[in-house]
């Protein structure tokens, strides 16, 4: 077939137009992984410190990273990549397991009854606990950007099912580092109540306000009775 040469351009420049809104999502969702990046660089601190109420945040800003926005543009990368291509790619979604980690297996806790002279050894089998939790997270993390800049590269290149099988991998990743923060935490609390000074500052902060908050209810309970 002939195509005359006003149509060739009219294609051409539509190819280009293609092309270019293709590259400016490629870019927009590709920042994901950036922020995913900078978000685990910030994580590893706040584990080392246990500054719980930081990693609960960054595990919140992660799960913020790919909303509804991200998904459809996802979805619309595949579209444009499936007009440009002619077709649908087709190419079987790999089997992306994800680590998951129950209390049941932790490393082992000393007994509460352990005598005084073993008592360290009980307070490392709480940090060992806490250590554990703290790398499962640090490892979810880092899986989380990776498997998100596949899913992009899959939907720029045409492979949509791909692309939709990496998307649920990062929704499960997600999912997973909600629940281990939740276990580091009761792991968290188990060292406290043994050893505060185990925690640094954090521990020294949670001291003083348990303080505080102490002295506040005996106050008010000596208004009580006094009124």
């Amino acid at each position: 077939m002939i195509i005359d040469h006003d149509r060739f351009v009219e294609l051409e420049s539509l190819e280009e137009r293609l092309d270019s809104e293709m590259n400016a999502l490629r870019d927009v969702l590709s920042e994901v992984e950036n922020r995913a990046s900078d978000i685990a660089w910030e994580l590893d601190d706040y584990l080392a410190e246990y500054h719980f109420s930081m990693v609960e945040e960054s595990i919140d800003q992660l799960a913020e990273l790919v909303g509804v926005k991200e998904i459809d543009d996802l979805k619309l990368l595949s579209a444009l990549a499936r007009i440009r291509n002619d077709t649908a790619q087709v190419i079987a979604p790999e089997g992306n397991e994800i680590p998951t980690l129950s209390k049941e297996q932790l490393p082992p806790r000393a007994p509460d009854d352990i005598g005084d002279g073993l008592w360290d050894e009980r307070i490392e089998s709480l940090k060992d606990r806490v250590h554990h939790c703290a790398t499962h997270i640090h490892d979810l993390l880092g899986r989380f950007g990776v498997r998100w800049q596949e899913a992009v590269n899959s939907a720029y290149d045409g492979y949509g099912d791909h692309a939709q099988a990496e998307l649920v991998t990062v929704q499960a990743l997600v999912a997973e580092a909600q629940n281990a923060y939740k276990l580091w935490e009761v792991c968290l609390s188990e060292l406290y109540g043994d050893s505060p000074g185990s925690l640094g500052d954090v521990g020294e902060m949670v001291e003083e306000t348990e303080k505080w908050v102490a002295v506040q209810l005996a106050g008010q309970q000596t208004l009580d009775e006094s009124s």
